[in-house]
This record gives C-alpha cells, sequence and structure tokens, in this order.
C-alpha cells in the first residue's frame, strides 16, 4: 500500500534555520541540536532501509533520551514504529512483542530481557551500544540478525507511523495503528490550534516512548521549537524547569498537576515569569479549587484537553466560543462528534482506521464513526460535558448516574481532598450509590453534613446511599 511518508522529517529541516538550536534539552543538561537530530535520523533511516522492510513493526527499546527522538522519527519513516518501556521484564516483553506482532527489535545493546526474548521469538534484532555515551555522534546500529525467513512477512501495510497499546474500556490491551498520513494532518492542525512557534518550549514530563510524548514532539519539531525533558512526573523537577526555563507548554494528568501544585505549596515556591503558558491538562478536568490555585501560581492559561490515543484531540476549551465552563471540556475544533445514546461518537483525520482485532472493532464503531466509550452531554452552544465511562456508570433503576459528576459535587466541599464514587448491588437488583471521601490533612468531616449539602448540588437519585471517610485511598504504581 503506497504511504505519504517524510511529512515530519520535511518539515523540520525545511523550517530548520539554526543547527546549532536545542531541539531536546535534558534535565541534566545534555542538548541534542536540531543539526544532531537531522543529522541522526538521515543516518538511522539509511542504515534501516538496508535491513527493514516499510510494512515491517520495529520495537523500539532505548534508555539515551537522547537519542530517542532521532531514533523515533528515523524508525517511523522507515517502517512501523512500536516505542516500549525499557524497564519491563522477560516476559513481559515477550507478551508485547507477540501482540503488537513485532517483526524487529531495536534497542540497548545491554537490554537481556529484551533480547532473550526476541530470539526466542526468531525477531530481527538491531542494537546500539548499551549505556551512557559522552554525546550522540553517530547512531551506530548493529544487525545481530534477521528475522526468521519462515515467520517474514513477504508483504503488508507500510500506512502506519506507531502501533502502540491501549486499555480502553477493558482489560484486555488492544492495538492501535496510527496511520501516517492522519497522524501527520492531525499534528499539523493541533500545531497552529496550540499556537507552537519557533520560540515555544515545551516540558514534557511523561516518558518519550509513550504516545502522548511523542505526539506532542512532533508538534513542537515541525514548528522548530524547543523540548525540555524531566523524564518522568517529578514534581520538584517539573519545579525546576518552570524556574530555568521559558516554558510555554505544558501537558500534564491531573494527578500530576495536583502533585506539582502541592510541591509548590509545601516549598513556598514564586514563579519569576510573565509570560504566557499553557498548561494542557489531559485525561480527566481539574477540580475547580485546583483549578484555580494552579492558575493563580503560574498566570497561566489552563486548559482541559480531551483526546484518546486512537483519535487523538477531541475537544479543547482553547479559543471555545465562550471560553472556559467549569466542568467542560470545551467545543470540537476538527473532528465531527455526535452522542448515541449519551456515548460520544466521533469521525477523525484518517489517523486511525481500525484495531489489529477485527472482532474488537466490530464493537468499537457505528458505521463509520469511533465509539469512544465515553459518556458526555453537549450544551446548546456546543460544549462537551463528560459524565464517565460506560461501563462505569451506575444503574440505579433505570437511571444512569456518572460517578464523576457525584465526585465533582463532592469535590466542591472544602474540607474534602479527594472522592470516589462507586456502585454498589441493593435488594431491588440495581445498583445504589456508595462514596469513600478523603479530608484534607486536619480537616474533619461531618458526613451528615456533607449529604446534606449535596441535595442542592445532585438530584435526589444521584445521592449516595453509603458514605464513608478515611484517610488516604489505595493507590496502585501503575503510570
Amino acid at each position: 500500500m503506497p504511504t505519504e511518508k517524510g511529512r515530519f522529517s520535511e518539515l523540520i529541516e525545511a523550517r530548520c534555520q539554526d543547527p546549532n538550536k536545542a531541539a531536546l534539552i535534558m534535565y541534566s543538561g545534555e542538548i541534542l541540536t536540531y543539526g544532531e537530530l537531522i543529522r541522526l535520523r538521515g543516518q538511522i533511516q539509511t542504515t534501516l532501509a538496508h535491513w527493514v522492510r516499510p510494512w515491517e513493526r520495529v520495537a523500539l527499546i532505548t534508555r539515551d533520551g537522547r537519542l530517542c527522538m532521532p531514533l523515533l522519527l528515523g524508525v517511523m519513516e522507515t517502517a512501523i514504529c512500536a516505542p516500549l518501556d525499557p524497564a519491563l521484564n522477560n516476559g513481559q516483553y515477550r507478551s508485547q512483542l507477540e501482540l503488537l506482532r513485532i517483526d524487529w527489535v531495536l534497542c540497548d545493546s545491554d537490554l537481556d530481557a529484551v533480547i532473550e526474548a526476541a530470539l526466542d521469538l526468531g525477531l530481527g534484532i538491531i542494537t546500539l551500544p548499551g549505556g551512557p555515551v559522552p554525546a550522540p555522534e553517530t547512531s551506530d546500529l548493529h544487525l545481530q540478525r534477521e528475522p526468521d525467513a519462515t515467520r517474514r512477512r513477504k508483504q503488508g501495510d507500510s500506512r502506519p507511523a506507531f502501533v502502540f497499546t491501549t486499555s480502553g474500556t477493558t482489560s484486555q490491551p488492544k492495538v492501535v495503528p496510527m496511520l501516517y498520513a492522519g497522524l501527520a494532518r492531525a499534528i499539523e492542525v493541533e500545531a497552529d490550534f496550540y499556537d507552537y512557534t519557533a520560540e515555544s518550549v515545551q516540558l514534557v514530563a511523561v516518558q518519550l516512548f509513550r504516545n502522548p510524548a511523542i505526539q506532542v514532539i512532533l508538534k513542537v519539531l515541525i514548528r522548530n521549537g524547543s523540548i525540555v525533558y524531566t523524564d518522568g512526573v517529578n514534581p520538584k523537577r517539573i519545579a525546576d524547569c518552570l524556574q530555568r526555563f521559558p516554558i510555554t507548554h505544558m501537558n500534564l494528568q491531573p494527578a500530576g498537576m495536583c502533585a506539582l501544585l502541592r510541591y509548590c505549596q509545601q516549598s513556598s515556591y514564586v514563579y519569576p515569569h510573565q509570560h504566557d503558558m499553557y498548561l494542557i491538562v489531559v485525561g480527566a478536568p481539574l477540580p475547580v479549587q485546583v483549578r484555580e490555585e494552579i492558575q493563580q501560581l503560574f498566570r497561566a492559561n489552563l486548559i482541559d484537553h480531551y483526546g484518546m490515543t486512537e483519535v487523538g484531540l477531541i475537544t479543547s476549551p482553547h479559543k471555545a466560543p465562550k471560553g472556559y465552563k467549569p466542568g467542560s471540556v470545551g467545543c470540537p475544533f476538527f473532528k465531527q462528534i455526535r452522542l448515541e445514546e449519551g456515548e460520544v461518537l466521533v469521525k477523525d483525520f484518517g489517523m486511525f482506521a481500525g484495531y489489529d482485532d477485527p472482532e474488537v472493532n466490530r464493537d468499537s464503531f457505528l458505521d463509520d464513526w469511533f465509539r469512544t466509550g465515553d459518556m458526555a452531554a453537549i450544551d446548546e452552544d456546543g460544549y462537551l460535558f463528560l459524565q464517565g465511562r460506560v461501563r462505569e456508570m451506575i444503574n440505579r433503576g433505570g437511571e444512569k448516574i456518572s460517578p464523576y459528576e457525584v465526585e465533582a459535587a463532592l469535590l466542591e466541599s472544602a474540607p474534602i481532598k479527594e472522592a470516589v464514587a462507586f456502585p454498589y448491588p441493593n435488594k431491588q437488583g440495581s445498583d445504589d450509590v456508595g462514596v469513600v471521601v478523603v479530608p484534607h490533612p486536619g480537616a474533619t468531616v461531618d458526613l451528615r453534613e456533607i449529604r446534606s449539602a449535596l441535595r442542592s448540588r445532585i438530584k435526589p437519585y444521584k445521592l449516595p446511599a453509603l458514605l464513608y471517610s478515611v484517610a488516604e485511598l489505595p493507590t496502585s504504581s501503575a503510570h
């Protein structure tokens, strides 16, 4: 199948006015310049083209943050890139390589866990020097073995730039191929929408192998901006970078924003800059109180961005006709959306044409509309208000209740730091609403007063029948 690959490299090179400008600044102080990025990407692409076919899938695993960006570009322009976490064990790598139907592994030479898994599966192996290097002078790729001849694909779909996994509304991971042409169009449009220029400085906290980081990186690079990388959601590092660099854009999930705010409050942090900054919240809207405190601290334009791995940005309050509306994730600008029995359906740029598994696709599309699995309402101005996931909705005698709505109402109560709403079975054969709240440190809560206050905020059938207060909620180590 024909591809339109090469668009990202063309844009980056065409807009590069100064090869010594920093494309990537590591927290440690190491820098990757645009000249190095362009040269290394060219070397990698030329070398890979001798070994890898355009329709083959290459798992990319490296701990070298400076080489990660030219490697991502080189692989996606040559074949199909599947970035993976360099911290997995042998069994996890084997599972990922099989699920993603990988043909080649491109990794650090000392990553034994993935090399052993690739050998067991008969995959091709290309290695980089292991451990840190003084400077990214050369990509230095080494062909260790080609894929077993008996399993090597003679032909296939060469249109994807990347393949990722996502769990979505199920516990079974799904494979998401992202088509190059649609991705390129979406990245260009979103770069314009969020006002990326050569003066932009983007703080990236999420590891570079993750899809949200990759999409942000591409927006910055095609506008010839700079990226500051903290290598993880570390509040101290993020605060330090906000102090040291004129950050114009930062994307974080609500938990990361809250952790950053707590760190700044506890350390009496003073933000020194006066320039405009976009703080883009991904995953879910922030509680109103947290939102106001962050905006006051950083004098920033805080944007509740709603998107998905499969289709990218769906709605945003940025440039919406009536600005920000509390509780809303804004309006659609580039994609068609509609509601079907309350579920958000989307048409995108052609970035996503379906999962690898045809069985999953049957439940994931309605005609040519992608089913997000998110429940929502749209007001008269076209603003979208998320109400939870289809499978998370609480069914109380036929009435659908969004746990998010109940939680948001609870968080408006000053002493409450966290709240979780959940369904539990009642004697009538349906669900009742249960809630667990965590008070702010040093605060006390009166559960009767909280229940009474909720009556003015939500409808009676949404009121919790069970209400508990605990010191903290259990959490996992999942990212």
